[in-house]
């Protein structure tokens, strides 16, 4: 272990302990379950990021990038890091979360991107750091409910992680991970659908396996970011287009699937979402990953779009253990209306 790695070590053990508060996997079960058997990519990132081991968190980040095999959903394993990564930067305890966590993941990853300038996960570390406390000082309320001192510091935040990247450009840019970000970063500071787009066909140029940029501009073309029906058929389409033989379908499903956690019931009624169209590359998708959460959500946008047959296979697929959060609260009603009589 290098100095530096002990160094961020030591300083990391206050953000242990505050994240012990909130972690949703105890210290406790996560050691047993590394006793009886290997831990998957998201609890070991999981492990690593709860004690502050950046070289280990290093060591997974360069194996998911480089392990083409997908997660049992069908998402990639870059993906799957980003997500069990981004844990770090939000616990679940939102008492948890201050100025000083915030500060002090701030300065922990920009020690470790400063000591190893041609990590791309170090450089991509500090900007989700910048991007995490941009939004906490900001607060996720209406932005008439935002002060403008809060405003300003929202934008000073989003601003610093732009110019990390001017600084870091060689570096940076030559992983996808970092126009992941950069999609967050420029929608929240209101940037155009175009400037976002243009990370996309950049991303895809340097890495055409690149998915997880798909899966973020979905949220940018949504209304409460200026986004319309016309954004979210255009980007389905991409990335469909994109994709493997065999999967084409699929992937233009799940742009829609993506989209209906937030439209919900106003996802056939909003956008151009056709269920004669989706419907099979769901089947596509259960068919290649019949994970349990794809099953449950493949019932929940069959109800959404009052597939009846459809949802009741999928709730009884589902089994006694639904993935209730999959449905977004509407599991009791859709699973009483699928069972009703005709």
């Amino acid at each position: 272990m290098t100095d530096t790695s002990r160094s961020l070590r030591k300083a990391s053990r206050w953000i242990a302990a505050t994240l012990a508060l909130s972690m949703a996997v105890s210290l406790t079960s996560l050691c047993k379950a590394a006793d009886t058997a290997p831990q998957d990519l998201s609890e070991a990132v999981a492990t690593a990021s709860w004690w502050g081991d950046f070289d280990e968190l290093e060591r997974l980040y360069a194996k998911a990038r480089n392990d083409t095999r997908p997660t049992a959903t069908g998402v990639t394993q870059i993906d799957s890091f980003r997500y069990a990564f981004a844990r770090m930067f939000r616990p679940g305890n939102s008492s948890t979360r201050s100025e000083a966590f915030h500060s002090q993941l701030d300065s922990l990853t920009r020690q470790w991107a400063t000591a190893h300038p041609e990590s791309t996960f170090a450089q991509g570390a500090y900007l989700r750091a910048l991007y995490a406390h941009a939004w906490f000082v900001r607060g996720d309320g209406f932005s008439n409910t935002v002060s403008p001192q809060a405003n300003e510091e929202f934008k000073r935040y989003l601003n610093m992680a732009l110019e990390h990247v001017a600084k870091t450009e060689r570096v940076a840019l030559s992983d996808t991970t970092t126009h992941f970000y950069l999609v967050m970063i420029v929608r929240s500071l209101g940037q155009p659908f175009e400037t976002q787009w243009a990370l996309l066909q950049d991303a895809q140029r340097r890495n055409p396996a690149e998915e997880g940029l798909y899966w973020e501009l979905v949220w940018s073309t949504l209304p409460k970011w200026r986004g319309d029906a016309e954004q979210l058929e255009r980007l389905a389409q991409e990335a469909a287009s994109h994709a493997a033989e065999g999967r084409k379908r699929e992937m233009y499903s799940r742009i829609y699937m993506t989209a209906g956690f937030e439209y919900r019931a106003g996802l056939f009624k909003e956008t151009h979402a056709d269920w004669t169209k989706i419907k099979p590359g769901l089947i596509d998708m259960v068919t290649h990953f019949p994970d349990p959460e794809n099953l449950n959500r493949v019932g929940y946008v069959a109800c959404l779009a009052q597939d009846k047959q459809t949802t009741a296979e999928y709730i009884e697929r589902s089994g006694d253990k639904p993935v209730l959060a999959e449905w977004y609260s509407t599991y009791a009603a859709c699973k009483r209306w699928a069972q009703s009589p005709p």
